[in-house]
């Protein structure tokens, strides 16, 4: 076994131990002094690390979203049909719980709804899993091969329940049975249900939405009071995506770097960069429609970043675009480019940078 090496491991495993502990303790009746019994320290040392018995489970539903991240983000990567996703994401969803058998009831008590912090992370979690679902079945609508009377919405509130009803039925004296064969039968069900059916000529794919003429053409979105409410705000993100024009900047800020989301917004077409910023948070800059790519020049020192700025500014065409990772906000650039009659947007990021697009003289 590996000794403590640091905070976070301690921390991780406390963690660890507390899952461990729920695969055969009632999250009633889980204390701190449980906890810290089996992780081998004192309630004083436990308490060094989290303030309360809730941190500790707030923490262990966040350690479940990191660890799911990177599977979730080669599904959302990978080019496979989107069905196909999701068939391959509720496997991985149920391996992920017969790894740690304690997760449903942590996830799943009446214990977590007393609990303000921890109900709304779990919420979060499984808003994530549900607009995923949303998400993959609106785009396998398009492919035409969704039924023509599933709502994706709908269809992706039957995954979910299908899930906690496989997960909890263990519960109920399957104990000891992979999920994975609970899963099969029910799984081959929901996909039969939301399928185009063998007698249903696939639907056409329906013609894109007009997009709405864009006045801004660059957003900032803060996503992170969304996540603490324990709502998933790709929903929200998309909706604000869709008011803005190839070109423009897309902004958003979460507590910690959401991959799949950046996996998915590439996908889409969009260029996406990932900037870390302080206590955790990050900051996604999406170009939408994935051009013109963005300068960095956050690395240089004044007054290289305008000179750059400039240089480039006075290559545009009338109306062309150019983008800039700027190493702060450029007060000195804007008077030199308000006098070339350079149009301009400026979104600050949280680690004190600035994106910049401008656009040649009308």
């Amino acid at each position: 076994m590996r000794l403590f090496g640091g905070d976070a491991t301690r921390r991780d495993q406390i963690i660890a131990r507390t899952l461990d502990l729920l695969a055969t303790t009632p999250l009633e009746r889980l204390t701190t002094r449980d906890i810290a019994a089996a992780v081998g320290v004192s309630q004083p040392a436990l308490f060094r690390h989290f303030a309360s018995r809730e941190a500790i489970l707030v923490a262990a539903v966040e350690s479940t979203r990191a660890s799911l991240e990177p599977t979730v983000a080669a599904l959302v990567e990978s080019r496979s049909p989107p069905l196909e996703v999701c068939a391959a994401l509720a496997r991985a969803l149920v391996a992920h719980v017969d790894r740690a058998p304690g997760l449903p009831r942590l996830l799943f008590a009446e214990a977590v709804l007393d609990a303000p912090e921890l109900n709304a992370a779990v919420a979060a979690l499984v808003s994530m899993q549900h607009t995923l679902v949303t998400e993959l079945l609106r785009q396998a609508a398009e492919g035409g091969t969704l039924a023509s009377e599933v709502q994706p919405a709908a269809g992706a509130t039957l995954f979910v329940g299908m899930m906690q009803a496989v997960v909890l039925g263990r519960d109920a004296g399957a104990r000891g049975r992979p999920l994975a064969d609970r899963l099969a039968p029910v799984l081959t069900l929901w996909l039969q249900a939301v399928s185009v059916h063998a007698d249903e000529a696939p639907a056409e794919a329906p013609p894109p939405a007009a997009r709405p003429t864009a006045k801004a053409r660059a957003a900032r979105l803060d996503v992170r009071p969304v996540l603490t409410s324990g709502r998933d705000p790709l929903a929200d993100i998309l909706q604000v995506l869709e008011t803005l024009a190839p070109t423009s900047l897309l902004v958003v800020t979460a507590p910690f770097r959401p991959v799949p989301l950046e996996r998915l917004l590439a996908g889409r077409g969009h260029g996406v960069t990932a900037h870390p910023g302080p206590g955790g948070s990050w900051d996604l800059v999406c170009v939408v429609g994935g051009a013109p790519a963005l300068a960095d020049f956050s690395a240089l020192e004044a007054p290289e970043p305008m000179e750059q700025v400039l240089r480039l500014a006075q290559h545009l065409q009338a109306g062309q675009v150019a983008l800039a990772h700027l190493p702060r906000m450029p007060h000195w650039l804007l008077p030199h480019l308000a006098a070339r009659r350079i149009g301009h947007e400026i979104v600050p990021l949280m680690d004190d940078t600035a994106v910049l697009r401008f656009t040649g003289p009308a």
